[in-house]
């Protein structure tokens, strides 16, 4: 039932995307009748599939909601960007590889960093920074393609990838750190989840409104409008941060002298 509901889920994004409203809405209905019955057989039964108590996790559902849009972020800035690069400025699929290049060392650099982040700012703080850089790079990355200057955003994009490496670390930190084993588990699953379903209903809504608001022929600016939209889910992202509950306790220990 429970993959079921995620099916009917994600269908409409794709029955929206292509026009078909009826049949979207009809998804729609379907996936929350789906979700109900779950939620009644798991509320009745002795040895739940999901026990429900783990929703009341603050900082489990503040986290899901962070990386529903931060997902949906990531993998709409790639498409975009990769779409911009080689059917608009015309670059090979290696050259379009080679301007990846920064953006992937500045994940790797920021992700080796996070642990000295999250001391010094917390948890919270570390993912609002995190959301902050995504949506600051998307931006200016979508300013620079419509400038005409897509060489400069291979620079600019290092600030969405040190956001997205923030944002994935801040997330398991505080979702998991002061749950027990299974409900770590759980939390795991649940970001991972929202990640995943996030990629697909963010890049959706944003190539259906590009592809609504600008006819084929204007391809040039079709894209960039799509790197808006992902910098506005990580706005969204950044509000989520705040129904996280204020974790007083220090969860990393001080760096040793």
């Amino acid at each position: 039932m429970l993959a079921i509901t995620l099916a009917l889920f994600v269908q409409p994004t794709v029955e929206f995307t292509a026009g078909v409203v009826p049949a979207g809405i009809a998804y729609l209905i379907g996936c929350f009748g789906a979700l109900g019955l779950f939620l009644s057989v798991e509320h009745r039964d002795r040895h739940p599939l999901i026990p429900l108590r783990r929703f009341t996790h603050r900082s489990v559902l503040a986290t899901s909601g962070v990386m529903l849009a931060s997902g949906g972020a990531m993998a709409s800035a790639f498409y975009f960007m990769t779409l911009q690069w080689q059917r608009v400025e015309g670059f090979s699929p290696l050259q379009t590889g080679a301007l990846f290049l920064p953006l992937s060392v500045a994940t790797l650099l920021a992700g080796a960093l996070s642990a000295r982040v999250q001391q010094r700012l917390g948890e919270i703080g570390a993912l609002r920074v995190g959301t902050v850089l995504t949506s600051l790079g998307l931006g200016v990355s979508a300013l620079l393609f419509h400038l005409r200057l897509p060489c400069v955003v291979s620079g600019t994009a290092v600030l969405f990838g040190a956001g997205i490496a923030l944002t994935l670390a801040g997330s398991a930190q505080l979702a998991t750190a002061r749950l027990s084993g299974d409900d770590a588990g759980f939390a795991s699953g649940m970001i991972a989840t929202s990640q995943h379903v996030g990629a697909v209903i963010v890049l959706a809504a944003g190539a259906w409104f590009s592809a609504a608001v600008l006819p084929e022929t204007a391809g040039a600016a079709r894209y960039p409008l799509g790197l808006v939209g992902a910098a506005v889910a990580c706005v969204g992202a950044f509000g989520c941060t705040f129904l996280a509950p204020r974790q007083d306790n220090p969860t990393w220990p001080a760096p040793a002298p």
